[in-house]
């Protein structure tokens, strides 16, 4: 079960719902294609963030790809996408996970082991919590839609991971 679609055919719309700035660095556009700087689109709530708290709403349940296919979708929308350079991508990809594998308290301190600058720190936090906020308001909204559950599960994880940023 993987949460990760293909998106790189999203930077133009990603770059238009972010009003053409990457959130983390607050750089606008013109400046990434001036200086050539190398970008990806990124998850701001990491795919494997998603797959993690997917596995532990199923509580042992059975469920189907019908019930997980919204999910992906909603992981995959340009509002959890934002475009970013390829270096502090990585950054933060390595980051996120020490910290969903509790080798870090928060996501602040792992971004200072993977020597994040401080405001862009600050930044990657505000719009995971941002988006953390949207995400589980549109599960909650699937959960009361389809009377399902584990939706509502999913949407109470992501509210206790967005009070872990440490921001």
């Amino acid at each position: 079960m993987s949460f990760r679609k293909g998106v790189t055919h999203k930077e133009d719309k990603v770059w238009r719902n972010n009003n053409n700035k990457d959130l983390y660095t607050r750089w606008n556009r013109n400046k990434f294609d001036s200086e050539r700087v190398d970008t990806q689109v990124d998850h701001i709530v990491e795919c494997q963030l998603g797959e993690y708290m997917w596995e532990n709403a199923f509580d042992g349940r059975r469920t189907t790809r019908g019930r997980l296919a919204p999910v992906v979708q909603l992981w995959n929308d340009v509002d959890n996408l934002n475009n970013t350079s390829t270096g502090l991508n990585q950054r933060k990809g390595d980051a996120f996970e020490m910290w969903k594998d509790g080798r870090e308290p928060s996501l602040w301190s792992a971004l200072v082991r993977y020597n994040v600058p401080a405001n862009h720190r600050a930044n990657i936090c505000v719009a995971f919590e941002d988006t953390a906020d949207w995400l589980a308001g549109e599960l909650d909204d699937m959960a009361d839609e389809m009377e399902c559950d584990l939706y509502g599960n999913m949407a109470s994880e992501l509210d206790n991971w967005r009070e872990k940023t440490g921001n």
